[in-house]
């Protein structure tokens, strides 16, 4: 145990070589193992674990929390991509095998789809916030169960085709059974060329 005085640390902990700041912990006088973090000069504007944290009570945020996955919800925004279908690839291979949700709602303004983007899993939801999408290339839906496209409406979500691609924008590929797409505005930007197709047909 250590007590200073105002401003300065009561525990200070470092690796050997001094190189490293360890943690940094004001222990409440009075509760044991207690730690009071009520003063930011404690730790300053950041705090970063190297490790997993339990909370077992209950966890209130004054500003934002940012994360991969939240309740099973993976945030592609997160993840690591030069666009937008690079980051949505990310998300949906982090998915379990029985599909789950993407959210891209943090991903808004003019963004691009750069390389194919692939939906392989059944059970796949994609959210989709306010965003113009330029398709430079398409997205290929190889699912066969559950495929759902969620997005604003009107003119708030947009894909539209890139001036140099001529494949289709929304593929679906496999024999689909159940696919819902919600407030997705495509503009294909072109004649002679198709928006979506069900190349696989439905199934009954």
């Amino acid at each position: 145990q250590g007590f200073c005085g105002t401003g300065v640390y009561d525990v200070l902990v470092q690796e050997g070589n001094q190189t490293n700041q360890g943690s940094v912990i004001d222990m409440e006088v009075g509760v044991p193992e207690g730690i009071s973090v009520s003063d930011w000069a404690f730790f300053g504007a950041t705090a970063t674990f190297h490790a997993n944290v339990g909370i077992t009570g209950s966890l209130t945020v004054g500003n934002s929390v940012s994360a991969k996955n939240i309740g099973g919800v993976r945030y592609a925004d997160q993840f690591s991509g030069a666009d937008w279908g690079l980051k949505v690839n990310a998300a949906i291979a982090d998915l379990p095998s029985t599909g789950g949700t993407v959210d891209t709602e943090s991903l808004n303004g003019t963004q691009t789809i750069g390389t194919t983007l692939t939906i392989t899993r059944d059970f796949v939801t994609l959210r989709i916030g306010q965003v113009s999408l330029t398709a430079n290339q398409g997205i290929v839906v190889g699912a066969t169960s559950g495929f759902s496209v969620l997005a604003r409406g009107g003119t708030m979500s947009t894909l539209t085709r890139g001036a140099a691609y001529a494949g289709t924008l929304i593929n679906v590929s496999g024999v689909m059974n159940g696919c819902e797409m919600t407030g997705l505005n495509v503009d294909n930007n072109a004649t002679g060329h198709t928006s979506i197709q069900f190349a696989g047909g439905c199934a009954d």
